[in-house]
């Protein structure tokens, strides 16, 4: 299962090296469990990888619990991108989803690429409201669209 929330920030950071490095500084701060590796980056954007290594059982069926190997999550995919032409186009794109008005104030998105069976949906949550703390965000994902909160995370 794949799955992408996103979120159209107004970072007034140019540098998408230093946007993320802030990001995964202050979700790492306040939860000592995750773990990041570099995940890449170039020209506009970088990624990481974020991972926590908590027990996830009390999220799948009985018959799945018994299946070794013990649930856990997959990391979560985290890239900033602050390229002007992608951000553009990322605004446009929302614009046509029905994204608000408040997209066009937007210099940089970040997307969370969630895979695999189970997702550590704790994580989710800090990294999502630690970006809409830090920067004036909007949120998507792909289920919701724009009409998500971050009430409506699991």
């Amino acid at each position: 299962m794949a799955y992408t929330i996103s979120l159209f920030v107004r970072s007034g950071e140019p540098v998408a090296q230093r946007a993320i490095h802030r990001l995964v500084q202050e979700v790492t701060r306040r939860d000592p469990a995750v773990t990041t590796t570099a995940a890449g980056d170039g020209v506009g954007w970088a990624a990481y990888e974020l991972s926590a290594d908590r027990d996830l059982r009390e999220q799948v069926s009985d018959l799945e619990r018994d299946l070794p190997p013990d649930p856990k999550s997959w990391p979560v995919l985290l890239q900033a991108n602050t390229g002007p032409k992608a951000v553009k186009a990322q605004i446009e794109w929302g614009l046509t989803q029905g994204g608000p008005q408040a997209l066009t104030s937007s210099d940089a998105f970040v997307e969370l690429n969630l895979s695999g069976h189970l997702t550590d949906w704790k994580l989710v949550r800090a990294i999502c409201e630690v970006a809409t703390e830090i920067w004036d965000a909007v949120l998507h994902d792909e289920g919701s669209g724009f009409d998500v909160t971050l009430d409506d995370l699991p």
